[in-house]
């Protein structure tokens, strides 16, 4: 079991070769806005599957931080 904070950004990525069988818990404000992770051109990371079988945590060049003002404005956005 998970519990997700509602303050922050996550996704859960199933690296084996069985299924990934989990339960949240969110907030029932969580909600969801995918605009938020467009904006900075994805997640900070990606996981990417190697040849061997098994995978890598690599940085996304692209990626484009929240300054703490954005941080700040979204946490009144949806607080």
């Amino acid at each position: 079991m998970a519990v997700v904070a509602g303050s922050g950004t996550w996704r859960t990525i199933n690296t084996g070769a069985e299924d990934l069988v989990m339960v949240f818990v969110y907030p029932s404000d969580s909600g969801q806005d995918y605009a938020i992770i467009e904006a900075s051109n994805g997640m900070r990371h990606r996981v990417i599957a190697s040849a061997d079988g098994g995978w890598s945590l690599i940085d996304n060049a692209v990626y484009k931080p929240r300054t703490g003002e954005q941080a700040d404005a979204l946490m009144k956005k949806y607080a």
